[in-house]
């Protein structure tokens, strides 16, 4: 059996393979391409994470949202959308998605230690 490279869930694993290694700009690459064949929400999270790490807060929170919209139980997404809105310096809308990511699970360590310095 060949693989088909070019389908998205393996230039899904292509991404994470070459974040991996350390190649950030050709895993970039490898998940937008995967994501723009076929939107998931775990390529968008990565990107989106990806583009926080990297301070690029417009596609950060491009992706992130996505990866909320495409994703029934976000609460992943919600705690990074939280962190890109601090970033960008606006603590309701951090808390907002704190509160979120807390519904969809209340063990949500990181989450709820986050959300306790801003209150």
């Amino acid at each position: 059996m060949t693989l088909d490279w070019n389908s998205s869930a393996q230039l899904y694993q292509q991404g994470r393979w070459a974040l991996g290694e350390g190649d950030i700009a050709k895993g970039k690459e490898f998940l937008l391409d995967s994501y723009h064949r076929a939107p998931h929400y775990k390529t968008a999270e990565l990107l989106g994470e990806l583009f926080l790490e990297q301070g690029e807060l417009v596609d950060a929170l491009k992706y992130l949202s996505a990866a909320v919209g495409l994703n029934n139980r976000p609460f992943k997404s919600r705690y990074l959308l939280a962190r890109v809105w601090l970033a960008l310096e606006e603590k309701e809308d951090a808390i907002f998605n704190l509160e979120e990511a807390l519904r969809l699970k209340e063990d949500f360590r990181s989450a709820r230690e986050l959300l306790e310095t801003l209150r």
